[in-house]
């Protein structure tokens, strides 16, 4: 039953995506060069890093981009301007949602906007600064707004190819929908050889991968400096300049380990190859709020398990209070890399002069 039910699930998005071209379904052009970077899978397949990874290439590279969300699970329905590109962050993460608003926080020099319509969250960004190219985050079954390029991240640790749409798996959509995209971001630490598996199966899309950062991991109380959270109502601002990280070495031994993520089993898989020592983990759902009383549990399992510092991700710790906890916590840094940034970004300035020009 569960196949047949991912079966019908698959039919029903491709049906969706026909609608879209066969011309039966709007689809708005943004006034700048267009890319999207998403999944087939739910959740934990590495979108909205690569997305900060593509975007700190860019301004590399003299360019300024634009990141649209949609801002999952944020407060609100209005479009709003996280960032204009300034250093600042001009809302708090309830209203920009969680991955906006790490987005804005991670790259201060990149306009963050978030809206529903992501044509909307255009005008904004537009309104707030000279923009060179948008980027959509978690768009790649987002058809209602048309892109020049169409990036499809793969975890190469769960290849699309391998699974099922849901219910009988994690794909959104039949596995045979990476044909639309224009190329592929493979996300691998170097544990999973399925570059030649991919290339087989797509031949003339480019692949470019990307690997992640040293491990290394800030202080809650030195990530959440400058925070001033306001009423509601009011502006609240977070400083988006991060201080140097702390190298795994220096982090206190054993950790608490916690999160509300897609995949927090990998999270906690990748403390322990960074040498870690874990004295208990707890899971929450992901994108979720801490009360003052998940607080209190996890300070209560940590010490209950002896731990000597309590230790997050960058996405649940902007959904902590900055005086939440009084037990020691860090937060653990994820970022990708391109492996050849300096072919990436030519190809990529290629396709952004040629959408230029159609434009």
């Amino acid at each position: 039953m569960v196949k047949l039910l991912g079966a019908v699930w698959g039919a029903i998005a491709a049906l969706r995506v026909e609608t879209y071209r066969r011309g039966w379904r709007r689809v708005a052009r943004l006034p700048r060069p267009t890319m999207s970077i998403g999944g087939l899978s739910v959740g934990g397949v590495g979108k909205t890093p690569a997305v900060a990874a593509l975007s700190e290439l860019l301004i590399a590279m003299g360019m300024r981009p634009a990141i649209l969300s949609r801002g999952y699970r944020r407060e609100g329905r209005e479009p709003l301007l996280v960032s204009r590109g300034n250093g600042r962050v001009l809302v708090p993460d309830r209203l920009a949602g969680d991955e906006p608003f790490w987005l804005a926080r991670t790259l201060p020099k990149a306009t963050v906007a978030v809206a529903g319509r992501r044509e909307e969250a255009a005008e904004l960004a537009l309104d707030a600064a000279p923009l060179d190219v948008f980027l959509l985050d978690d768009a790649f079954q987002h058809l209602r707004v048309s892109r020049d390029l169409n990036f499809l991240v793969v975890d190469a640790s769960a290849p699309f190819w391998r699974d099922r749409p849901m219910p009988a798996g994690r794909l959104r959509e039949n596995p045979s929908a990476a044909s639309r995209a224009d190329a592929f971001l493979l996300v691998s630490n170097g544990e999973h050889d399925v570059l030649p598996s991919l290339r087989a199966r797509h031949p003339d899309r480019p692949v470019f991968e990307f690997g992640p950062m040293r491990p290394a991991a800030w202080s809650l109380t030195h990530y959440a400096a400058g925070a001033t959270l306001g009423a509601a109502g009011s502006a609240p601002v977070k400083a988006a300049l991060l201080p140097d990280p702390l190298p795994p070495e220096e982090l206190p031994q054993p950790l608490y380990a916690f999160a509300g993520i897609a995949q927090p089993n990998r999270f906690f898989e990748d403390l322990a190859k960074a040498g870690m020592v874990l004295a208990g983990s707890g899971n929450f759902p992901d994108h979720h709020v801490y009360g003052p009383t998940d607080l209190r549990h996890l300070e209560q399992e940590a010490q209950a398990a002896g731990a000597a510092a309590l230790i997050t991700t960058e996405k649940d710790a902007v959904r902590i209070p900055a005086d939440g906890l009084s037990v020691e916590t860090y937060v653990w840094r994820y970022r990708l890399r391109p492996r050849r940034p300096a072919v990436l970004g030519k190809w990529l300035l290629g396709r952004i002069r040629a959408a230029s020009g159609a434009s």
